[in-house]
């Protein structure tokens, strides 16, 4: 049974404003130090049994997947799509100038990506995850069909911005969710995988894309993906709950204030904790269930999690949670770390989007031979 406590070090509540300065275990009894401190509300994602934090992160790295599946994934095949939109031939002089072109279906949905989290940033602080993750990928599905199905040009460009502006909206809130679920010591594991998922999306992509072209239209990526896409959302329409929340006094740790220090015991296989307080030098121990309440059955708490919409979590205005991360630009590590990934983002795009036609030019690579 692990050990766990509330209680902050004397040393650490002094100079805990300094930026970086967490404990994660207590200086005198070596128990770890829940943080955030969890509420006694069942509803609250940090009491939600062991079992639905594990699957709701395996929900949310699928979605991180995708998201960069068809961002990357369709460069492969390249070729195919130019020669299919320009009517250009590999050996033809104008080929090199079509795949420069088609190249932009490719180089303007990463940005989107990117500057979209402008936008979905401020409504997934201020309306909760839950509605971000249903209506983004509802439209990333719709825009992938669109652009299998586009015809000329402007469709085709015109459906990878929007579905690159949808794709990226979970980039912004699958991190929230993990830190929304998950205790600060148990964050490292879960977030590692959520950033592997993230690249994985696009070298997965790229495999898969390739091979599919097979014996398949380029097409038939969009198509495919499509159906994961979608199947997708179903899940998340129906079993990830909102995971935003607001922890308030009502449900505040009240053993915690009768006494400095609060050591809780936690039994993973059956989900309760148990409270040690010392009140007037007497030891009162008591258990506090976790994943029942007697006033919500199962049933009723999965109707109410179906709701997309669960209220406002912040009396903030949109437009000002929208603008502060560009202030922030002012700050040298913000800038700094801003520049880095951009330069490192910019060369992957141009690198997923001209490698097939090198290796096809060069060393007549096929679309899946190239994606392997």
């Amino acid at each position: 049974m692990t050990q766990f406590t509330t209680e902050r070090d004397a040393d650490e509540i002094e100079y805990g404003t300094n930026l970086g300065h967490l404990r994660l275990r207590h200086v005198e009894t070596n128990d770890i130090i829940l943080i955030p401190t969890p509420s006694k509300d069942p509803d609250d994602p940090l009491n939600w049994p062991k079992s639905r934090k594990i699957y709701s992160a395996i929900l949310v790295c699928l979605a991180m997947f995708f998201c960069n599946f068809l961002a990357a994934g369709p460069t492969v095949a390249i070729v195919d799509i130019t020669i299919d939109f320009e009517r250009v031939a590999p050996t033809e002089p104008g080929f090199p100038a079509a795949i420069a072109k088609i190249a932009y279906f490719f180089t303007t949905t990463a940005p989107l990506q990117g500057t979209g989290n402008i936008v979905w940033m401020p409504l997934i602080v201020k309306h909760g995850r839950r509605p971000v993750y249903i209506i983004s990928f509802i439209c990333y599905t719709i825009t992938a069909i669109w652009v299998g199905v586009s015809k000329n040009y402007a469709s085709e460009m015109a459906s990878r911005i929007l579905m690159g502006f949808f794709a990226g909206a979970g980039e912004c809130v699958a991190p929230l969710t993990i830190s929304d679920i998950f205790f600060l010591h148990e964050r490292g594991f879960y977030m590692a995988v959520y950033t592997v998922s993230l690249s994985a999306g696009v070298s997965g992509g790229i495999i898969v894309a390739g091979l599919i072209t097979i014996t398949h239209s380029w097409r038939y990526i969009y198509y495919v993906a499509t159906a994961l896409i979608g199947a997708l959302t179903i899940l998340v329409f129906l079993t990830l709950p909102e995971t935003s929340y607001v922890r308030n006094s009502a449900y505040g740790p009240t053993s915690r204030l009768a006494s400095p220090k609060a050591p809780i015991a936690f039994d993973e296989e059956n989900n309760t904790r148990t409270e040690k307080s010392h009140s007037n030098h007497q030891e009162n121990e008591h258990k506090i269930s976790i994943d029942q309440d007697t006033n919500k059955s199962p049933r009723e708490f999965f109707l109410r999690s179906l709701r997309v919409f669960h209220g406002r979590f912040t009396k903030e205005s949109l437009w000002k949670m929208a603008y502060r991360p560009v202030i922030l630009l002012v700050l040298p590590p913000v800038l700094w770390a801003t520049l880095v990934m951009s330069v490192t983002i910019g060369f992957l795009v141009a690198i997923t989007s001209n490698f097939a036609s090198a290796f096809a030019t060069n060393y007549g690579f096929e679309s899946w031979q190239s994606g392997l």
